[in-house]
């Protein structure tokens, strides 16, 4: 499937290109199918438009839950 976004659309792929990146590793943290099925029938540049996946960003984002957590635990 071919695309043509732009702006604020566009960038509504980044999560995708970051969850399919992770799914597809072999010591990935997620296994979603439906996700690389979805990611890979669309013909974009994901790469090009928001850089090579480096797993950092999903680690970052799992410290932040687990220090949410932890903070709602100790909220009285």
């Amino acid at each position: 499937m071919k695309t043509s976004l732009s702006g604020v659309p566009e960038t509504t792929l980044w999560p995708l290109h970051n969850r399919a990146s992770e799914a597809a590793r072999t010591d990935g943290c997620i296994r979603d199918e439906k996700c690389l099925e979805i990611y890979r029938a669309i013909d974009y540049d994901y790469v090009r438009s928001f850089g090579t996946y480096s797993g950092t960003r999903s680690c970052l984002g799992n410290r932040c839950l687990a220090l949410r957590r932890r903070l709602s635990c100790m909220a009285v």
